[in-house]
């Protein structure tokens, strides 16, 4: 363990170039991964180097492969069964609504709703490359468990599902009785 916490393992490497087939991109049409959660290897004029390197000092090359590891991923069911996914630095990775899909008025609230909001949210995802997912759903409503049931039907494998909803402890103070 490091100072920043603990070191993540490589799950996913997926080779782009092979012999007979080499994919060559300059800086600035290199491909991002997951939103710029992975990683891509380079092999430009001055060595390999990653796609962060490559974009900073301006210099395309030959796609190597792609390496990404497993990804926590939060899952938000806002009101109007909005369902945001978003990496651990907060940065959301896909987005859907039940309005974008097409339901309106009192259809909008209601679990089928939200689970073709989550199915469209994840299909964006797994396009992307996503394999595996540690999922925290965070949100009050009906659509959780149909958004669950989607993520699960998507071919994601999930390695734990958390919920971390805010629960006071307490609460606030009530008002004053007279």
């Amino acid at each position: 363990m490091n100072r920043k916490g603990t070191y993540r393992t490589i799950l996913n490497l997926k080779r782009i170039s092979r012999p007979g087939l080499r994919i060559y991109s300059n800086y600035q049409r290199i491909p991002r991964i997951l939103g710029g959660m992975g990683i891509v290897i380079l092999s430009t004029s001055r060595g390999i180097m990653t796609d962060r390197e490559a974009r900073l000092e301006r210099i395309g090359g030959e796609i190597l492969c792609y390496i990404w590891g497993s990804d926590v991923v939060f899952i938000r069911i806002l009101p109007g069964d909005r369902v945001k996914i978003e990496n651990v630095r907060g940065r959301v990775v896909s987005w859907s609504s039940a309005g974008t899909c097409g339901f309106r008025g009192t259809r909008r609230g209601t679990p089928f709703a939200a689970q073709t909001a989550a199915g469209n949210a994840i299909r964006t995802v797994v396009d992307q490359g996503m394999q595996r997912a540690e999922v925290m759903i965070k949100g009050p409503g009906l659509g959780r468990d149909a958004a669950l049931r989607a993520i699960r039907r998507s071919g994601i494998l999930l390695s734990f599902v958390r919920d971390v909803t805010p629960m006071p402890h307490n609460g606030c103070r009530p008002p004053k009785k007279d």
